[in-house]
């Protein structure tokens, strides 16, 4: 049921539906699990006067006891048997992950703390935080294997592996393959080569653009905080970069300023200025800006990277996802981690000064950034899906009245002919009794269709079409925020040592809205078994 067959090429998407019984299940233990109710049960009206203050406050304990003792508990055994192994071993990877986050993050705060006291950001403290990051990380790893393993085990996919065959996608010329006498497809290595020479311009091209755009915000940023140090009105107007103007600009923040407040540290940050709503102002705009901007680019240049892949032809899953994979992966890196070498390279500033520029590039790109995307990811399909629902019901309303005025009208005809028939008696032509016979017969013919078309509307009121209309899940952009997200704590995390808390704050609450996502804004993805 490929593309090369007729049937194949009628068949728009294929999906399974959910199981509303099982869905609810896993709902109440993994996206309400705080509620601590079972599918179908109705919880018992509550009132403060129902019962004793010491009921209530026990009441209260428990609960909050059970949440925050099941923050990371998941049904990985009910999602693994209802959407497939790949998406379990990802959530189970979600869990484990944030759970490792707590040592790092303890640690990043007392970094943070010395920071702070000593108001210095380049203190000696980053240096042995960044060697326990390296050594963190590699642990991480290494345990991980071990929990996978595990969990392979349990699922029945240990050494699981499958045959791995051509795309449905993939077109080539069939050939009957000398050895084994099957027919396959083979496309030649010279026009990939030509179609490598068309897609490679365009997705460098985005992120040549992309890299435009981060150092135009990262100029005005350092342009506006030059204004805001020299006293000067502020001008949140996007300033392209110039490098005449590139001594200019850092002379403010180098240790040799004249203007430092803190001599030896290169920038002037003081308790007055953490309290001025400026300093916060200029300092969150444009990095918040760039979030912002980053993750719409971000969203328009997956959708291309796959269009482009498509084009490209590849033949099997696995060398499509890693061409995917080289282009999203190239153009995260260059949007994200890039601002580190633009403080290293392309300003002359010092040491403090970079560092708390790119501290709150960090502290909005993961905060803001992240969760406009988030916002995006969650919001955006939900409202498509709404008004596909409701334009489709719509024509669906339509399309009954026009069904009631047809079946109104036959009704009406044949009730017209059998006066007429009443009234004409037996002394009836033949043309005229050919002409009754024919009309007769086009009224049959129109009822014919008009229960055909009464059949559609009942199959297009089944929940079928409204999952169809459901976007499609694919553990790809979560995996790729995942890792962009271990970057910023393996790349940043010795600049900025709160990375690893944030990082653990949004995984508290990623882990539950990826999980709502799935159950309640996306199609039931076709289960696979991955080792």
């Amino acid at each position: 049921l490929d593309n090369s067959t007729e049937l194949g090429k009628c068949i728009v998407q294929r999906f399974p539906l959910h199981m509303l019984t099982r869905l609810h299940d896993i709902q109440h233990g993994w996206v309400t699990f705080w509620k601590r109710e079972a599918y179908g049960e109705t919880p018992a009206a509550w009132s403060p006067c129902s019962e004793s203050y010491a009921v209530t406050l026990a009441r209260l304990r428990e609960s909050i006891r059970h949440f925050f003792s099941n923050l990371l508990t998941q049904p990985l055994d009910s999602i693994a048997e209802y959407f497939g192994e790949n998406i379990a071993f990802y959530f189970a990877f979600m869990a484990f992950y944030t759970r490792w986050l707590v040592f790092p993050s303890i640690l990043g705060v007392i970094v943070f703390i010395v920071q702070v006291t000593s108001m210095t950001l380049d203190h000696w403290f980053c240096v042995p935080f960044a060697v326990v990051i390296m050594v963190w990380i590699s642990f991480l790893l290494v345990f991980w294997r071990q929990k996978a393993s595990t969990l392979a085990y349990r699922w029945g996919v240990l050494d699981y592996e499958v045959e791995e065959t051509d795309r449905p996608e993939f077109q080539g010329k069939e050939v009957i393959d000398d050895v084994t006498g099957e027919i396959r497809k083979i496309y030649p290595l010279q026009k990939r080569f030509l179609r490598y020479l068309l897609t490679t311009p365009v997705w460098a091209s985005i992120i040549m653009l992309t890299l435009v755009i981060m150092t135009t915000v990262f100029y005005s940023q350092d342009k506006l905080y030059d204004d805001y140090t020299r006293g000067l009105p502020l001008d949140y107007t996007p300033a392209f970069p110039h490098l005449s103007d590139r001594r200019a600009l850092s002379s403010t923040t180098s240790p040799s300023s004249s203007s430092s407040k803190n001599s030896g540290n290169g920038v002037n940050l003081t308790w007055s200025q953490l309290a001025d709503s400026d300093f916060w102002a200029v300092t969150f705009f444009y990095p918040s800006l760039y979030g912002i901007c980053v993750s719409l680019i971000s969203i328009a240049f997956h959708l291309i990277a796959k269009w482009l892949n498509e084009f490209e032809n590849h033949p099997t899953q696995t060398i499509f996802m890693n061409r995917l994979i080289l282009k999203v992966f190239s153009f995260e890196f260059v949007s994200i981690f890039t601002s580190l070498y633009y403080y290293a390279f392309f300003t002359d500033n010092s040491a403090d000064s970079s560092y708390l520029r790119i501290s709150f590039t960090i502290l909005s790109l993961m905060t803001v950034g992240q969760w406009w995307k988030v916002f995006l990811d969650l919001s955006v399909p939900s409202l498509y899906h709404r008004a596909l629902l409701y334009r489709m019901r719509a024509d669906i309303a339509a399309m009954n009245r026009k069904v009631y005025a047809v079946r109104e009208w036959t009704e009406r005809e044949k009730h017209r002919r059998h006066q007429l028939r009443r009234r004409g008696g037996h002394s009836v032509s033949s043309e005229a009794e050919e002409a009754v016979h024919e009309e007769e017969v086009e009224l049959q013919e129109i009822e014919r269709q008009l229960e055909k078309r009464i059949a559609l509307l009942q199959q297009g009121r089944s929940r079928c079409w409204e999952e169809a209309l459901h976007a499609r899940y694919n553990t790809f952009s979560d995996y790729t925020a995942l890792a962009t997200q271990m970057g910023f704590i393996l790349c940043f995390g010795a600049i900025f040592p709160l990375t690893p808390l944030i990082a653990l704050l949004n995984n508290l609450l990623l882990i539950r809205f990826n999980a709502m996502k799935i159950c309640y804004t996306r199609q039931r993805p076709i289960a696979q078994k991955v080792g």
